[in-house]
């Protein structure tokens, strides 16, 4: 049995004639009853009982029907996906992001990713961003996004993707100019600094 046979008692079994379901297909009617008849001989079964005016299904070719309708949806829905499968993105994706991001800019960007990237399955790590950078070097994720960028090495490549302000917050005492900017280099006097550990 191939394809050519199942689309064939399909378009019989649908048009209830061979004469209809030969012209629905653009072939000649002796061709199509041959075909029904290899295929009734195939299975060891008759699939129509022929009268004068047209076929009907007998309970077996009720049930092949059924059958032939899987088979032809699945080769149908596979064609479509091989059609799509060399244009479409798909596969794992795993990705290392800051603390900062992963709770932030993240829950504002994934949903748009996952409409326009259905089939790309991504799995999110959070780490700071020395381990990021060892686990990009490891394999364990496919790339990271950093605050820190790390020291040029083989197996990393670094693209700058975003500036980040920074403010700098002080007392009223530090006699600075509100909103004004600031040179690290002009501060003077003890700073303390708080950073993430």
């Amino acid at each position: 049995m191939d394809l050519r046979q199942t689309r064939a008692f399909v378009a019989i079994y649908e048009a209830g004639s061979i004469n209809r379901a030969a012209a629905r297909l653009n072939v000649a009617q002796p061709s199509l009853s041959v075909q029904l008849r290899t295929l009734e001989d195939e299975l060891d079964v008759a699939l129509f009982d022929r009268s004068p005016r047209g076929v009907v299904p007998t309970p077996a070719g009720i049930d092949f029907y059924r059958h032939c309708q899987i088979i032809l949806g699945a080769v149908e829905g596979a064609r479509q996906d091989m059609r799509h499968a060399g244009r479409e993105v798909s596969g794992p994706l795993d990705v290392g992001l800051i603390p900062t991001i992963a709770k932030g800019a993240l829950a504002s960007v994934l949903p748009g990713f996952t409409d326009d990237f259905p089939r790309v399955a991504m799995r999110v790590a959070e780490a700071f961003s020395g381990t990021l950078t060892e686990w990009v070097l490891s394999g364990e994720v496919d790339f990271a996004i950093v605050t820190e960028p790390p020291v040029p090495q083989d197996g990393l490549v670094l693209r700058l993707i975003a500036r980040d302000p920074m403010v700098l917050v002080s007392g009223r005492a530090g006699g600075r100019t509100p909103f004004a900017p600031v040179r690290l280099a002009g501060l003077t006097g003890p700073l303390r600094l708080v950073l993430p550990s």
